[in-house]
């Protein structure tokens, strides 16, 4: 592209007046806006230098000499043209690795978070304990799982204080809502089904003595979960087991812990 010229010298031109339709140098461009208050008036640009389009905003009065004529889109392209390619490939490649080693945390972080909510409780000491999570398992790691929830009910019926006479009747009916908790709510924690499903035999033995306030918050202390939570996922399991088709149904009597 041509270099636009001084209208009055011939030397390239660096400013453009747009009241007189002039590019001028900024010598001549001094001389013409300097001799009178109306001529200094005029509002003026600066020409780029490398691509003679006007640059940045209008001005009136003495040019600055510390203003650079290069307009935005030529500063750009000079910035990124002075980057060396070593140095870019060398930020590209670190970009590449810190979006992968971002990815591969996120996929531990995911592994370890379903392992976390995959935990049990054991019955004696409260330590974790893996389980499968996948619902199309075979039998036998389910026969583990009631295994386990069986001994952790046997141990909150002896924490709790609980008359064992019945005992046999609170963790059969307890172990029966644990599996229609697993089956309905595969993703809720294990420490909740089970507070729950204990809960649920509790009032489902036929001793309306054991389901008392005391024992609950006894439940609470012991399991860790909440006593308001608890009644809510028991009050879902009896809507559950109610509308449950095959196996024996629970006999449940209404009573303070569900209002």
């Amino acid at each position: 592209m041509k270099a636009r010229v001084c209208e009055l010298c011939g030397h390239q031109a660096t400013i453009y007046c747009a009241s007189d339709s002039s590019s001028l140098c900024s010598t001549c461009d001094s001389n013409v806006h300097q001799a009178n208050f109306l001529a200094a008036r005029h509002l003026r640009r600066h020409i780029c230098s490398l691509c003679d389009s006007l640059s940045g905003i209008p001005f009136s009065g003495p040019a600055s000499p510390h203003l650079r004529n290069v307009c935005d889109s030529c500063s750009l392209r000079k910035e990124v043209e002075s980057v060396p390619c070593s140095l870019s490939l060398s930020s590209s490649s670190a970009c590449l690795s810190s979006t992968k080693s971002f990815a591969e945390k996120k996929c531990l972080d995911g592994a370890a978070a379903k392992i976390a909510s995959s935990s049990i409780v054991t019955a004696d000491s409260g330590d974790a304990t893996n389980r499968p999570t996948r619902r199309g398992e075979k039998s036998k790691p389910r026969t583990a799982m009631e295994a386990k929830s069986e001994d952790i009910f046997v141990n909150w019926l002896r924490k709790l204080g609980l008359k064992l006479n019945g005992g046999q009747s609170v963790v059969s009916s307890a172990s029966r809502a644990f599996e229609l908790c697993l089956d309905r709510s595969p993703v809720m924690p294990l420490r909740w089904s089970l507070a729950a499903s204990f809960w649920l035999g509790v009032r489902s033995c036929g001793d309306r003595s054991l389901a008392t306030w005391q024992n609950l918050r006894r439940l609470e202390k012991v399991s860790g979960v909440p006593a308001k939570l608890i009644v809510a996922i028991g009050s879902r399991l009896v809507l559950d087991l109610r509308a449950r088709s095959a196996g024996p149904r629970l006999d449940l009597e209404e009573g303070w812990a569900e209002s």
